[in-house]
């Protein structure tokens, strides 16, 4: 065997060895560490409340959200350009796919449908208020012009459903052969006589193509017909700002709305919790390894609304001493989410509490936000239950003198 792997071979041998005789993960010997635990409850929250987030268009989309929910309603845009050219001998068809499970309320809807006129829509900057990244809309919830109905009956199933409605010829033959650009601006579709229910559209960016938005387009002197998919998509909602409650401890994607929290870890305000782990002053506390540390809230399944999607949660520490809700706060330190049985939301902070603790990194405060904010009507609410108090975890080590 060559030498240079026999002196790894040892050498990892040595290494391993040493670690199995030592209780701490940093190294140090047993008689020098002692690894403890200690819990912090709700006086460790100083400050804790919900803010309303930036509105904006959520990138990227696989959803494309019709409905009404919590008085917010949502509107749906498509666009398909480059159609091939040609006279439509009928009006197209479009087809949009939709996963049952994610029905709210399931019902029949009444859909308006119009075309886009005078003002060009870009998936990755539209709002109700905004068209485009230099546009407002005329008229918020975007500028259309004649109205048609259909009505569908959304239901719950275990398989995929299917909604085809048609399209007006003329509005569509513009598209292939008009002169100028506003002449296919696309359209919107909307319902105005629900309340509590939605459905979730799969879009252009739907990992399956085969769910993505098509049209059907039917040719003179053509046998079959022609199929296209949307080339542009997005939903768009209206919100009423003002009946927003900060003390509804709520992370949501469509409000959007995140939680500021302003920790109290001093030595002054938990001495009893640290002296029993025997940290006996703010030296000591500086001092200890953190091993891990977890940030927990209890979710209050009743209110929250969060089964068929997924949160992102960022804990992002603020980044000056008056904070603003505007304000551009630092790069996540650490982020995760996981729902136990118990509906245990724990966040992983094991660095960034070491940094704190340390006094390495200063704490105005931390946000926890969704990544997915705006994506579509899911929302955590935390529980307010004195019994379901949220609490902090620390395990460390720490030398002994």
């Amino acid at each position: 065997m060559n030498f240079k792997y026999i002196a790894l071979f040892f050498l990892l041998s040595v290494m391993i060895i040493s670690c199995q005789n030592k209780s701490s993960p940093f190294g140090f010997p047993p008689s020098q560490t002692e690894n403890e635990e200690i819990i912090l409850y709700s006086n460790a929250f100083k400050t804790i409340y919900a803010y309303q987030d930036t509105i904006s268009a959520y990138i990227g989309n696989q959803k494309l959200v019709l409905g009404n929910y919590q008085e917010i309603n949502t509107r749906v845009l498509l666009r398909y350009v480059n159609l091939p050219l040609g006279d439509l001998s009928k009006n197209p068809i479009i087809i949009l796919h939709y996963n049952p499970l994610t029905v709210r309320n399931p019902q029949e809807y009444n859909i308006k449908v119009a075309p886009i006129v005078e003002t060009v829509f870009m998936e990755n900057y539209v709002t109700w208020e905004r068209a485009n990244d230099e546009d407002d809309w005329k008229t918020p919830g975007g500028d259309f012009g004649d109205l048609t109905e259909f009505k569908h009956v959304f239901s719950e199933s275990d398989t995929l459903h299917t909604v085809k409605f048609e399209i007006d010829k003329e509005i569509v033959q513009k598209w292939i052969s008009g002169g100028t650009f506003t002449d296919n601006l696309g359209i919107i579709f909307f319902t105005d006589d629900i309340t509590d229910s939605f459905v979730e559209f799969y879009s252009t960016e739907s990992p399956n193509p085969n769910l993505r938005p098509q049209i059907e387009l039917f040719y003179e002197n053509e046998e079959e017909p022609t199929f296209r998919y949307a080339n542009y998509d997005a939903f768009i909602y209206d919100k009423k700002h003002e009946s927003f409650d900060e003390n509804d401890l709520v992370i949501s994607n469509i409000l959007p709305a995140s939680i500021f929290t302003q920790l109290d870890l001093s030595f002054e305000t938990h001495e009893e919790t640290y002296s029993k782990a025997g940290i006996l002053n703010e030296t000591d506390l500086k001092r200890i390894n953190i091993n891990q540390a977890y940030i927990i809230f209890y979710v209050d399944d009743e209110k929250s609304m969060y089964k068929t999607s997924s949160f992102d949660i960022n804990l992002d520490l603020a980044l000056g001493e008056e904070w603003d809700m505007s304000t551009t706060y630092s790069t996540t330190l650490w982020r995760t989410i996981g729902l136990t049985t118990d509906n245990e939301m724990r966040i992983i902070a094991t660095r960034t509490l070491q940094e704190v603790i340390s006094g390495y990194r200063e704490q105005y405060g931390f946000v926890l936000r969704n990544n997915l904010s705006n994506m579509d009507f899911s929302h955590i609410n935390l529980s307010t239950n004195p019994e379901l108090e949220p609490k902090i975890i620390i395990r460390f080590s720490r030398l002994i003198n």
